[in-house]
């Protein structure tokens, strides 16, 4: 279905406010009464799937996470690029995770992690507002200290700008993630991720999403 002509002005911003959603993954959760900060440099984008380069928009990260019981845990996590008219970003997201699967000696870990957030884009006067949802089935493999993460995903997202129609996005996607367990305190999380959806930006056949980043746990 064709979206109308006044999505033009959102399309200007489209690439920065298209954004992944609960990243920074780990199929561990926090120890109760244990609060676990997260920092990152994040780089988020969208287009349509025909075009070939897509334009990241970077970000800073922060995050805290506190564990409630050995198996469940909460979180928040505020994400901003602040560059006054030329381009302001502000995100907050809730996130709650559960562990389903984590056998002592086995080095599979399951865990379901569901997010929901609100992110916000202002550029030269255009702005655009994302409100999502998302439910990443998060699979944590130990090698070692370490751990490699895989999490497929799926979501919806709202985009709503003034002047155009509010359009509901559905999202399916994957991330691959690596915990690099430097000491018992401290981890580098670099990630990876992509997303597709079928709603059309600018006369497309679908749309995409991407995401890189690498953020510290302490």
């Amino acid at each position: 279905m064709k979206r109308p002509a006044a999505w033009v002005v959102v399309v200007s911003v489209a690439g920065g406010a298209c954004t992944a959603m609960s990243t920074i993954k780990t199929a561990d959760t926090v120890p109760a009464g244990k609060n676990q900060f997260v920092g990152a440099l994040e780089a988020n984008g969208g287009a349509p799937i025909e075009l070939p380069v897509k334009p990241l928009l970077p970000e800073f990260v922060f995050g805290l996470r506190r564990g409630l019981t050995d198996r469940l845990d909460v979180g928040a996590k505020l994400t901003t690029l602040p560059l006054g008219h030329r381009i302001t970003t502000a995100g907050l997201e809730g996130q709650v995770k559960v562990q389903l699967r984590r056998v002592p000696g086995s080095r599979i870990k399951l865990v379901v992690g569901p997010a929901a957030g609100f992110r916000w884009i202002s550029s030269a006067g255009a702005a655009m507002q994302v409100s999502y949802l998302t439910l990443p089935f998060i699979t944590g493999i130990d090698v070692g200290r370490h751990q490699i993460v895989v999490a497929p995903e799926a979501g919806v997202q709202l985009w709503t700008s003034a002047g155009a129609n509010e359009v509901w996005a559905p999202m399916l996607g994957m991330s691959l993630g690596f915990v690099w367990r430097i000491s018992p305190h401290f981890a580098l999380v670099p990630e990876v991720a992509a997303y597709r959806s079928t709603v059309q930006i600018d006369y497309s056949e679908g749309s995409q999403m991407f995401h890189i980043g690498i953020g510290c746990l302490f």
